[in-house]
């Protein structure tokens, strides 16, 4: 009986994560993200109202976990790709790994930001909902006076 009682609730636990992250919740505070990514350093972010902490990760094609908040509560993670590692052939099978994974793609939304100096342009791919979360795969790029500053593939959890 002990054992029926603790495998329903390591399940259950499991149940209520996060998409990819099962020990994360969403509306955690960062202190208790912090127990899990221990290495989290706060950012400066460029939205009013949120607080932005991030960790590098050189052990995959990942370059770099995001994690926002808003009145200390977790409400988005982007996990960005390793530019430097990631090619065009690999853009294809990340895609097609996600697509095997939640779906086809539900939907496509265009990125614009105009941040004043700085104008963010992309695409956003989303999947089908999970039971916990949105996932979208984005491609972003930054322009500064009308010339290319950068470029991003990002993998993006916003809750459901």
């Amino acid at each position: 009986m002990k054992k029926f009682i603790l495998c329903f609730f390591a399940l259950g636990s499991l149940a209520f994560g996060i998409t990819d992250f099962p020990a994360l919740k969403w509306g955690m505070d960062p202190k208790t993200v912090e127990i899990f990514y221990p290495h989290l350093k706060k950012e400066i972010s460029i939205y009013p109202g949120t607080e932005e902490y991030s960790q590098n990760d050189s052990d995959s094609q990942i370059s770099k976990k995001v994690f926002y908040f808003q009145n200390d509560k977790l409400v988005k993670i982007d996990l960005f790709y390793d530019k430097t590692e990631v090619t065009s052939k690999d853009v294809k099978n990340i895609f097609n790994n996600l697509r095997s994974k939640f779906g086809n793609t539900s939907k496509k939304e265009p990125i614009y930001e105009d941040l004043g100096s700085v104008k963010l342009t992309g695409n956003k791919l989303i999947f089908p909902p999970t039971p916990d979360a949105l996932v979208a795969f984005k491609g972003v790029d930054t322009n500064q006076k009308g010339k290319l500053i950068d470029s991003n593939l990002i993998l993006e959890y916003t809750p459901r």
